[in-house]
């Protein structure tokens, strides 16, 4: 299979251009849009449970906005940084969309442009040449790509998605071309 083509299909499939057969609903548009999120507000709002689980999450997210940044460095636990930035992703980006506050969002921004290289600082020059990195940074940065999308300028998410696309999408598609171990 082939699938050298699908970078250049993913940035301009759903974009009104010749050729498409639908268009992208808006963003938010993973796993919890608009309206789960107006539901889910109004379950925290009446529900002593989830607004006891609200609060322990505004907790854990501002304990964050204080933490550094992922170490996805040479040597590091690659997996392990993907992981904290999949725990950050869905809980900063959550907590903005709910209270709004900028806070959380521009915490998330750091982390991403961080882990895409789009910061200027070159630190993660690689998500691991392993599928289970490579797959659940790609998920961080999809989560946080699209939740936070309203909040990124288009020159950010203009870098958020180079990032992606060579660390994540064309690293693993190269990998499924050479026919590494995680792909059978």
């Amino acid at each position: 299979m082939d699938f050298s083509q699908l970078p250049t299909l993913w940035s301009t499939a759903g974009n009104g251009g010749d050729g498409d057969a639908f268009a992208y609903p808006p963003h938010p548009r993973l796993r919890l849009n608009d309206a789960a999120l107006h539901a889910l507000n109004k379950t925290i709002n009446s529900d002593p449970t989830a607004k006891a689980y609200f609060t322990s999450l505004q907790t854990v997210g501002t304990s964050m906005l204080t933490e550094p940044l992922v170490n996805c460095s040479a040597g590091a636990d690659l997996l392990g940084a993907a992981r904290t930035v999949l725990l950050r992703e869905y809980a900063l980006s959550l907590l903005w969309r709910l209270t709004g506050d900028d806070r959380f969002a521009a915490r998330a921004t750091r982390e991403l442009l961080h882990v895409t290289n789009a910061d200027g600082e070159q630190s993660c020059a690689s998500w691991d040449p392993f599928g289970l990195v490579l797959a659940e940074m790609t998920h961080a940065v999809g989560i946080g790509y699209d939740w936070l999308y309203d909040y990124l300028s288009p020159a950010t998410r203009a870098s958020i998605v180079s990032g992606v696309t060579s660390l994540g999408l064309e690293e693993a598609i190269q990998q499924y071309a050479q026919g590494a171990f995680w792909t059978k």
